[in-house]
């Protein structure tokens, strides 16, 4: 039996307990005994390599894991936005996609959206609690998505609300997760790397959970796979404009930038360099001069220094919580409140540039494929959340992600089909 067999099985399995009293179809016994018995048939599939039809049984694979993503992320999310729009406007999303369309309407109305507050927004009316009985979001005083997405919000408010009558930001994540899947076909084709990278990456089942509740990280995994695509196909144009994109679409994409000029240094020469670099900087300067010229100090304190204050109450702008090294000190009495001060940031500078300057050492002297830029830029990104303030799920779910494209990227399909 593959390895992609009992994946499936526990990533379904993981998927139906995680929602089993979760929202809207999630908790639908028809859905789950849909669920376990797609599990079932994909696991009787493998029936067919045994009698030598190896081929066809990766073809019927995938089409089940194509029916599974359909009625998993698709349908399941258009469940919640159709439950959303029948009961509260701050219902059945996370709170980061609720104030990323806030955001967008902001901007529409010319208000910069790292200056106005969210108070009396449909934010302030999000189920917010966190482990001390606080209720106050942090939210409601911050925004820490950069511009693209927020100008991405604005553009889909316009056209959405006009084609439909409403807009929920889950339609352009359902674009970009579908983005995802053509990228899977485009790079893999319909054999075995295909069906690897759609149980490591499109089925991953805190990654799918978090992109059905409204989680961005979908938007940034898709832009910079696609980026890394293009890059290694010799396109530097569009390479540079997908990187500029995802620079510009989340903090989590800057620490992929040095892997990627390392990659280019060594496989490119200075004219394909600045071929690259030309539409990347023109990118990045579309979507962050504007806020920049309009209040510097608000965007980098809100994109960069969010976690050092809160700009309200004198505390942190965001709690100690999740499973990293801040609650680990915290449960150890080290630090007293999940809302004291404490320099994380020393350990994420020290380790994380550490780090940074020995693996950069080890792959000056060969030349990097498009995995170690995978596995290098998630490493260290993992080093800068474990360290910080806080370190969530949807975090773990993103470095899984990334490390299981990683694996599968440069995995040659000979080696597979054994």
């Amino acid at each position: 039996m593959t390895i992609d067999a009992p994946l499936v099985l526990s990533f379904i399995y993981i998927f139906i307990i995680s929602n089993t009293y979760g929202w809207g179809l999630q908790h639908d016994k028809r859905y789950i005994i849909f669920s376990i018995t797609l599990g079932i048939i994909y696991l009787l599939s493998h029936i067919l390599s045994l009698i030598g039809k190896r081929v066809l049984m990766i073809k019927i694979k995938i089409l089940l894991l194509f029916i599974f993503l359909g009625i998993s992320v698709f349908v399941t999310t258009f469940s919640f936005i159709e439950l959303r729009q029948r009961t509260s406007a701050s219902g059945f999303i996370n709170d980061s996609a609720l104030q990323t369309e806030i955001a967008g309407r902001y901007l529409l109305l010319g208000k910069n959206p790292y200056v106005e507050n969210y108070v009396n927004t449909d934010l302030a009316k999000w189920p917010y609690k966190d482990e001390t009985g606080n209720t106050l979001n942090p939210a409601l005083y911050a925004n820490v998505t950069p511009p693209f997405m927020i100008a991405l919000s604005a553009l889909g408010f316009r056209i959405f609300s006009r084609l439909t009558g409403s807009f929920d930001i889950r339609f352009l994540l359902l674009v970009s997760y579908f983005a995802l899947i053509l990228l899977g076909i485009v790079k893999f084709g319909f054999r075995q790397n295909l069906l690897l990278f759609l149980v490591l990456v499109c089925l991953q089942p805190i990654f799918l959970m978090s992109a059905m509740q409204g989680s961005n990280d979908i938007v940034i995994v898709t832009l910079l796979l696609w980026g890394l695509y293009f890059l290694e196909r010799k396109n530097l144009l569009l390479s540079g404009i997908l990187l500029g994109l995802s620079v510009a679409a989340k903090q989590t994409a800057w620490f992929i930038i040095p892997f990627y000029l390392i990659y280019l240094l060594q496989h490119y020469k200075r004219k394909q360099f600045i071929t690259f670099l030309l539409p990347y900087i023109v990118i990045i300067s579309l979507f962050y001069l504007p806020f920049m010229l309009w209040n510097f100090p608000a965007l980098i304190n809100n994109l960069i220094f969010y976690t050092s204050y809160h700009p309200y109450q004198n505390l942190p702008i965001h709690p100690i919580e999740g499973y990293g090294f801040s609650f680990l000190l915290y449960s150890l009495g080290i630090v007293r409140s999940i809302y004291s001060q404490y320099p994380f940031w020393i350990y994420q500078i020290f380790i994380g540039v550490s780090f940074l300057l020995f693996f950069l050492k080890l792959q000056l002297k060969k030349r990097m494929n498009i995995a170690y830029v995978l596995y290098g830029s998630t490493t260290l990104i993992t080093i800068v959340w474990f360290f910080n303030r806080y370190f969530l799920v949807s975090h773990i779910g993103y470095i899984l992600v990334m490390l299981g494209t990683s694996y599968v990227w440069t995995l040659k399909t000979e080696k597979l089909e054994n």
